[in-house]
């Protein structure tokens, strides 16, 4: 408020400032002197008042414009994963290693042009991919007290993030940490794990692939990885990105042609297409209902509530919709 009024203070300062006139020496016909000050005519005194105002307008908007807010990086600097067979040529610092059967999963460091490094394992590899980073498309607004009672029948594999172990321990088969940081409870990964126990009282076994909202590719590989490994046969993906992943997608195709299924959600903000890996045709795409969002939902395969309550709080997100749909599927 002071800025503005500062602002109209010398707009209106040099609306009204004195004209002054000064005599050139030798000159014939010098013109007077204004009297009064802010001499002229009425067009140019219009014409003044319009050039102030205008003024006035530009310097409010510079003035009180706040700065942009940087958009956050959609991968993880420095950090690619290489899917493939056989070995990898020497010279590559690899922070660490996955298998599933004959393939081979290495998160690489490369601090060098991606370009280099896709030349240097051109024809080596199956895919390589930035490892990118991934959203959850839920939120929990509440959090609540309280003992959470299941049962067990079959098992359901959620990558999300963390959640209360010991208030779920009736509903948890097991819950694995993917990440490289310690393990955190967060109510994202409780209520989702609920939704999905409450449909049929399925198990959950919960891979952590997700922390404070945002999960990585890397987590999300290693924990298709496992799951596979453990024969759960229904997933259900808490998460999506605008961006194609290459690694994940092969191995979501790989793993679906094995019998596998997969449940994912299609976000929460208006977007032209499905984010990854909900737009894959693999996938049980879940928007919420009766139509959100609406661009979306006329794409997606299934639709669910996206608004409920859980012992976890209210919970808002297409997250919660899938993972109703995944707890459905369950046997």
């Amino acid at each position: 408020m002071l800025r503005l009024l500062a602002v109209f203070s010398l707009c209106f300062s040099l609306l009204y400032a004195q004209t002054v006139v000064v005599p050139i020496p030798g000159e014939r016909n010098q013109p007077q002197q204004p009297q009064g000050g802010g001499g002229g005519s009425g067009v140019g005194a219009l014409l003044g008042v319009a050039v102030g105002f205008g003024i006035m307008l530009l310097l409010s908007k510079v003035l009180s414009a706040k700065p942009s807010r940087p958009k956050a990086l959609n991968f993880i600097p420095f950090q690619f994963i290489a899917l493939y067979e056989g070995e990898l040529p020497e010279g590559l610092e690899v922070i660490e290693e996955e298998s599933l059967e004959r393939l081979r999963l290495s998160l690489i460091k490369w601090e060098k042009e991606e370009m280099e490094l896709e030349e240097k394992l051109r024809g080596r590899v199956i895919a390589l991919e930035r490892n990118l980073v991934y959203e959850v498309y839920g939120q929990v607004e509440t959090v609540s007290a309280g003992e959470v009672k299941g049962g067990e029948r079959s098992l359901v594999a959620v990558l999300d993030t963390g959640a209360d172990t010991e208030r779920l321990r009736d509903i948890l088969v097991f819950s694995k940490n993917m990440r490289r940081d310690p393990y955190t409870p967060e109510p994202h990964g409780s209520a989702v794990s609920y939704l999905v126990n409450l449909q049929k009282g399925a198990g959950v076994g919960l891979y952590r692939v997700c922390s404070q909202s945002l999960c990585d590719g890397w987590s999300i590989a290693k924990a298709l990885v496992d799951l596979r490994r453990e024969g759960i046969r229904l997933a259900n993906l808490s998460f999506g990105t605008h961006r194609e992943d290459r690694v994940v997608g092969y191995l979501i195709r790989l793993l679906s042609s094995l019998g596998h299924t997969f449940v994912a959600p299609v976000g929460n903000e208006p977007m032209d297409d499905l984010p990854f890996p909900a737009r894959l045709p693999q996938v049980l795409s879940v928007a919420g209902s009766p139509c959100f969002p609406k661009p979306q939902c006329r794409r997606a395969k299934e639709r669910e509530r996206y608004i409920t309550e859980t012992p976890f709080g209210r919970v808002f997100g297409t997250s919660f919709s899938s993972a109703i749909v995944a707890g459905r599927l369950a046997d």
